[in-house]
């Protein structure tokens, strides 16, 4: 069912947003623990703005690109820690492999993200994604 694959992959974009918030400053384990908690939270917020409250949001703009930045401003809040912890603020090789693997699912990504919402036109939306990113 393409509209099930189309939620699995706007709920991947809305936990790489929020990973964009803590990245370098959790454990992969964190990661992980923060992604199984945020999909089904997301999976509410979406119910609630397309069923209940009928938002019109072609381009995810309010339902997955606001709740991922929100949801990674409150895991930061979360998981704070004092300011003297942080003398040494280098990324690990784990952080910067995850953050290239993340920018690489985005840009494979991308033409599906954009021809879900084109209807008729998925082709054409498709190709000129290639070519705008290319």
């Amino acid at each position: 069912d393409i509209g099930t694959s189309l939620f699995g992959l706007f709920g991947a974009a809305a936990v790489m947003i929020s990973f964009g918030g803590v990245l370098g400053r959790v454990t992969i384990l964190q990661l992980l623990i923060m992604a199984i908690l945020e999909v089904p939270i997301f999976a509410v917020n979406e119910w609630i703005c397309y069923d209940k409250l009928e938002v019109i949001d072609v381009g995810g703009a309010i339902v997955i690109h606001m709740f991922g930045a929100y949801f990674g401003i409150a895991c930061c809040y979360m998981l704070r820690r004092g300011v003297s912890e942080f003398h040494d603020n280098t990324a690990s090789e784990d952080h910067n492999v995850l953050a290239m693997v993340g920018t690489l699912f985005l840009w494979i990504n991308w033409p599906s993200f954009n021809a879900a919402a084109a209807g008729d036109k998925q082709e054409l939306a498709i190709v000129n994604t290639f070519l705008a990113i290319g």
